[in-house]
């Protein structure tokens, strides 16, 4: 994968994946509150991993990575997000999305927010999954 220079700081691809995935997480805890179209997968990882896909695929930094690259980094980083979410968690944060139950923002913030100074614990989660599924891609984490 190529490298694209922001600035004085030169910016790799996963860098690009890294902000779509922080994008995602906000915009999924935000979606507690407004609510969004369920989808068909039935289980709770599932329905949250297409749910992830479906809205990164539209995130417009992805633009910035190499097409040969985009599909593969957004496959490794979703299933590197969802991977450690218990099944009757993602089910719940699934609900959530679809606004068939309550939000439970404590919830959501525990397992959708993964940025270093806020949540470490699951900061270090996701990036150990990155490291195991797709190496090329640990340098997502710089800076987060």
């Amino acid at each position: 994968m190529g490298k694209t220079s922001a600035g004085n700081k030169t910016v790799g691809p996963s860098a690009v994946l890294l902000a779509a995935l922080l994008t995602l997480a906000v915009t999924l805890t935000v979606t507690l509150t407004t609510g969004a179209a369920p989808g068909a997968a039935e289980d709770g990882k599932a329905r949250l991993t297409e749910d992830f896909m479906a809205r990164l695929a539209a995130y417009p930094g992805l633009a910035k990575l190499p097409e040969a690259d985009r599909a593969r980094g957004l496959k490794c980083l979703v299933d590197a997000f969802v991977a450690d979410i218990p099944e009757d968690v993602a089910g719940q944060l699934a609900d959530m999305v679809e606004k068939k139950i309550p939000a439970d923002k404590p919830l959501a913030m525990r397992w959708l927010v993964i940025e270093k100074g806020d949540n470490p614990e699951r900061n270090a989660q996701v990036k150990a999954r990155v490291h195991e599924g797709c190496p090329d891609l640990e340098g997502v984490f710089h800076g987060g």
